[in-house]
């Protein structure tokens, strides 16, 4: 009788730890839920997870743009700065790619110090806006303004500075400093950095 208990109960344990399993198991996702999911997850900065949502949903439509604008965006925060340059790479050479993607690319190359080719996604981030208004929101609040202090960054670190100082003033008008000086560059670059700092 014992015997005949122990293997019911052993039975029992078998069969409830593999429906809890499989309980545990996450449901397939559509391509719409995988999107949702994902930017609920970026919304909510976590990175990680909107990545994996991301990535399902890119098994199930490889040519959609705006997937990758998302894992680009979604790797960019959690710093993986290689996978998100591909992503936005891959993603331009879909159909009808946003300026998202444009604004996030030019944000990883100027990460990954890429100045020059940052610029140039610039660039097309400005051909492809349909106004003079932008903002990627999502919980993090960027705009136009970012981008034009982006480019102050990027000619600022190639040595431009008189360009760079344009895009400054396009932020802010009224400063002005001599960038043919030591102590001109000096308040250029700390302007530069208070401004990011302010947005």
């Amino acid at each position: 009788m014992k015997k005949i208990l122990v293997i019911f109960l052993a039975v029992f344990l078998i069969t409830a730890c593999s429906k809890q399993t499989s309980d545990s198991t996450p449901e397939d996702l559509t391509y719409a839920e995988a999107m949702e999911k994902g930017i609920t997850a970026f919304e909510s900065s976590d990175y990680q997870d909107a990545v994996s949502k991301f990535n399902s949903a890119l098994e199930q439509n490889a040519d959609s743009a705006l997937v990758y604008t998302w894992l680009g965006w979604a790797s960019f925060k959690a710093d993986i700065l290689n996978d998100a340059n591909t992503f936005f790479s891959t993603g331009s050479s879909k159909i009808n790619p946003d300026v998202d993607l444009y604004a996030g690319h030019s944000f990883v190359l100027n990460a990954l110090k890429e100045y020059s080719e940052s610029n140039s996604i610039i660039d097309t981030f400005y051909s492809a806006l349909d106004d003079s208004v932008w903002s990627f929101n999502y919980g993090l609040d960027i705009g136009l303004n970012h981008i034009y202090l982006l480019s102050a960054q990027n000619y600022f670190a190639l040595g431009d500075y008189s360009e760079s100082l344009d895009w400054v003033q396009v932020v802010d008008p009224e400063f002005s400093v001599n960038v043919n000086t030591t102590e001109g560059l000096a308040d250029l670059a700390d302007k530069i950095e208070e401004l990011i700092n302010s947005l």
